[in-house]
């Protein structure tokens, strides 16, 4: 991807599912375009989705782990509110409930 950006640099809008999981994919993948000098964001992963979603699915131990090492290394406010919304509501979604 590194690779990709160099040729046709190009800013980029991140989704994943709006789960602990989801949340350490973008900001992965947010790593590749923030060391290619290129703005990101996840504006499809904001509490309001999660919120949104007909069916969720309550957040395992493993979840509030990830989700806890997550928010204390720090988030984008995108993610940090939908960190936020995960940890308020004990629940997870996935893309397909909303696409």
């Amino acid at each position: 991807m590194a690779r990709l950006l160099a040729c046709a640099p190009a800013a980029a809008d991140i989704a994943c599912d709006p789960d602990p999981a989801g949340i350490a994919i973008a900001l992965e993948a947010g790593r590749i375009w923030a060391a290619a000098g290129l703005e990101w964001q996840a504006p499809e992963m904001a509490a309001e989705r999660l919120r949104s979603l007909p069916q969720r699915k309550p957040l395992t131990d493993g979840d509030r782990q990830q989700l806890a090492r997550l928010r204390s290394a720090g988030l984008p406010p995108t993610l940090a509110g939908l960190a936020a919304a995960l940890d308020e509501l004990g629940e997870k979604g996935e893309q397909e409930g909303y696409l």
